[in-house]
Order: structure tokens, then C-alpha cells, then sequence
């Protein structure tokens, strides 16, 4: 990573000013723009420093009059830097904070997507569970794949795979590789959503796992 720091002399005032550092009271309140680089990244920063003109020693800011500082803050105030290097470092380090986590959970969900059995969730977790799925998402009975080509608020519609259901689908979970998108060919059926999310496609086909894509 390049880094560089560059400063400038913008602009000097004098003042007089008694203080025991400089016994002449000969003061000049310096503008500076500190430019600090980071690869294409700029960090400008405006610093004012009061020099004793006697010792070339900086006074202490708590030695300042008020004039001084009221001359300060108008200097840095009219001096205009740009500040994209500000902001486009901070959208990126904020898209990476945010990408961590988002990346986590995802891992995760997909994990637990892949994974998850309907016999260790109680009925209310499993209703929670299916009102989340959504188009493409894949369900498993005893016997049968299905993926769900189409929902809506009454309705949902399955189409069959011609690949039946294994048993190590409960214990290891489903998978696209298993069950790829041009597997399912078989016969499409329709069931009420109010029915679905009991987790069950028919009167005595009860949906055991399933895998959110």
C-alpha cells in the first residue's frame, strides 16, 4: 500500500502576543492543508499552528487569544479541500463490514437450508419455515422431490422430480446437485397455501425437509 503525506502553506498572519515561550510577542498564525494519501485514496486536513517568530517554536493553543482562535476557525473555514477521499473510503469499509456478516449469515442459512429436517421442528417452526419459501425452493415427502414453480396467496404449485426421494434426504438434506432444475418433469400438482404451511402437499403426503434456495 503507497502512503504519502504532503503540506502546504496556505496562507500567514501576524499578531502580537505576550507569553513567557516568546518575550518579543512577534506571532504568526500559519494555514497548512496536510494532504495524506493512501493509494488512490485523499485525506486532506487543514491545521492551523501559532508560530513565536523569536524561537520558531509552535504556542501552545491554551496561550491563544481570543482573537487568534476566531481568526483560526475563519481561516480553516474559508479554505475548501475535497472530500471524496473521505467518502469513498467510508462507503467501501462500510460495504466490507457489511458484506462480512451478510457473507456469515448466508453461509449459514444455506447451511442450515441444506440441512434442516421437519422432524426436529415443532409445527409452529415449521409454518415459520414454509411461509419463507419461495419459487424454486425444493420439498421433500417419504417418496417425492418437488420444486415450486409457482405461489401466490391461496395457492401453491409443485412439479414432481424424476428422481424419487432418498432417505438420506432427511439425514443429510436435499441439494440442487442431487436434484438439478431439469429433473423436475414429472407430474405438476396444486395445493392450498393453507395447507402447505401445515407441512403437508396432500391429505397423506407430509412434507419431512426441504432446501431454500
Amino acid at each position: 500500500m503507497w502512503i504519502s503525506v504532503k503540506e502546504n502553506l496556505i496562507e500567514e498572519r501576524f499578531f502580537e502576543l505576550k507569553t513567557g515561550n516568546c518575550s518579543s510577542g512577534n506571532v504568526v498564525l500559519q494555514l497548512i492543508r496536510r494532504d495524506t494519501r493512501i493509494s488512490f485514496f485523499l485525506f486532506p486536513k487543514k491545521i492551523t499552528n501559532l508560530i513565536c517568530q523569536d524561537t520558531g517554536k509552535r504556542v501552545k493553543k491554551s496561550q491563544w487569544s481570543a482573537e487568534i482562535v476566531k481568526t483560526a476557525e475563519e481561516m480553516k473555514r474559508n479554505l475548501k479541500v475535497p472530500s471524496w477521499g473521505y467518502w469513498s473510503f467510508g462507503i467501501i469499509a462500510l460495504t466490507i463490514l457489511l458484506a462480512v456478516p451478510i457473507g456469515f449469515y448466508l453461509e449459514v442459512k444455506d447451511s442450515i437450508g441444506a440441512t434442516r429436517s421437519f422432524m426436529t421442528e415443532n409445527n409452529q417452526q415449521k409454518k415459520f419455515i414454509l411461509q419463507t419459501l419461495d419459487i424454486g425452493d425444493l420439498v421433500a415427502t417419504s417418496d417425492k422431490v418437488y420444486i415450486i414453480s409457482e405461489m401466490t396467496d391461496k395457492h401453491v404449485k409443485l412439479i414432481e422430480s424424476e428422481i424419487p426421494a432418498k432417505p438420506e434426504n432427511y439425514t443429510e438434506g436435499l441439494s440442487n446437485e442431487e436434484y438439478p432444475a431439469a429433473s423436475f418433469t414429472g407430474e405438476e400438482i396444486q395445493v392450498l397455501r393453507i395447507i402447505f404451511v401445515t407441512a403437508r402437499v396432500s391429505n397423506t403426503d407430509q412434507i419431512l425437509n426441504i432446501l431454500d434456495n
